[in-house]
């Protein structure tokens, strides 16, 4: 697949110096000025799943100093308007770390800034998840690098924030080694469409294990598994952790061990010890993906995912910090790979960090990169959208 697409790749690169030369004047510190119109930028890919760069869509305002671009949330409604939410560290001001451009007709301008300033952006803003619960109200579930839990409403406002390690009573006494001591927080998820009080955060950076939290109040539940090591069940820096509503189980990226672990959860509200997690199964892309960072469901309307549950219906995208992104198959299967710091690298698309795709498209899908911290939209060539109930 690489080889069949090297011409075309090696065509993109000549035209991605071109951008450089438009762009990173501006951008380099993460700030975008007004540009006039740039052509798109074919990236590559493998067979139906082939993408061009769109450098029109996503831009960034002079406010914002993206320095690391970590996690983002894709929001539909009823009305089918798309909502973009990017978390990111700001290199100037600590007050500054979400972005929004509400509505997709409003991708080619400039976003706007939500939250309450430090309270929510002091340390290093990292995961990004979300969360339908009770009468149906989305919540933002963030993880911070500094010791940090956040709950928020969709502008950013702070329900709970739980700060330092987790403590309830001596739960968290039994230390193996001097890693598991460390904590450092990377993302959050909890069971999609569920009674359940709990939601689930990696200790990525830290101990490389996965704490049990209550979502409602931010308490700590007294309940993790994992911590390092490379049989399964335990992880060398478990970045992320998502709910596949395809398999109705949780998905750790163990990006060190270059794999990603499924598990399925059973909560147990009147049990001491919270959840149980039990290992199921292990998929890994070697050398195509080699240090997953996440990995993002397609989203689909609640009536179609239970009718396709069954079927595993849905696809997948996952970005891998080294340079690479991949589209899995319903089945996970390896559908296409889009070498973006290949064609993208010299306009600092080098890492890419997380990934997410767009409602009411063929397949079309945001990007964001860790270092140097960049935002783009990703248009599948070649498909008309799809059908309303894959939305």
């Amino acid at each position: 697949h690489y080889s069949n697409n090297m011409v075309i790749i090696w065509k993109s690169r000549l035209i991605a110096l071109f951008l450089f030369f438009r762009i990173v004047p501006s951008c380099v510190s993460g700030h975008a000025a007004s540009l006039s119109p740039l052509s798109s930028v074919f990236v590559g890919g493998w067979g139906d799943w082939t993408y061009v760069y769109e450098p029109n869509l996503l831009r960034l305002s002079e406010e914002a100093s993206v320095e690391h671009a970590h996690a983002i949330y894709v929001g539909d409604h009823d009305n089918d308007e798309v909502d973009v939410i990017i978390t990111y560290k700001d290199a100037v001001n600590s007050s500054k770390c979400l972005l929004r451009w509400s509505g997709s007709e409003k991708f080619s301008e400039l976003p706007e800034f939500l939250g309450p300033g430090e309270e929510l952006c002091a340390g290093v803003p990292h995961g990004l998840s979300a969360s339908v619960e009770g009468n149906g109200t989305t919540y933002l579930y963030h993880a911070n690098n500094q010791k940090a839990l956040y709950k928020t409403t969709l502008d950013g406002q702070i329900i709970w924030k739980a700060l330092g390690r987790p403590t309830s009573g001596n739960k968290i006494s039994l230390q193996t080694n001097e890693k598991e001591l460390q904590f450092s927080p990377t993302w959050l998820a909890s069971v999609e469409d569920s009674s359940s009080p709990y939601v689930y955060m990696a200790d990525g950076y830290g101990s490389s294990r996965i704490y049990v939290y209550n979502r409602y109040d931010g308490t700590y539940a007294g309940k993790y598994f994992g911590g390092y090591g490379i049989e399964h069940g335990k992880f060398h820096t478990c970045h992320s952790i998502s709910w596949d509503w395809r398999f109705q189980q949780m998905v750790v990226s163990d990006r060190e061990n270059h794999r990603l672990e499924y598990f399925k959860v059973l909560d147990n509200s009147t049990n001491s010890s919270a959840s149980i997690f039990s290992y199921q199964d292990t998929i890994s892309f070697v050398p195509y993906l080699q240090r997953p960072c996440n990995i993002r469901i397609q989203k689909m309307k609640k009536t179609m995912k239970k009718a396709m549950e069954g079927n595993k219906g849905g696809i997948a995208i996952v970005p891998a910090l080294e340079g690479t992104v991949g589209i899995l198959s319903p089945s996970n299967q390896l559908l296409s790979v889009l070498n973006v710091s290949d064609v993208l690298g010299d306009v600092g698309f080098l890492h890419p960090h997380d990934a997410h795709f767009i409602p009411g498209t063929s397949g079309d899908f945001v990007l964001v990169t860790w270092n140097p911290g960049r935002i783009g939209y990703f248009r599948r060539l070649g498909k008309t959208a799809m059908s309303a109930t894959m939305t």
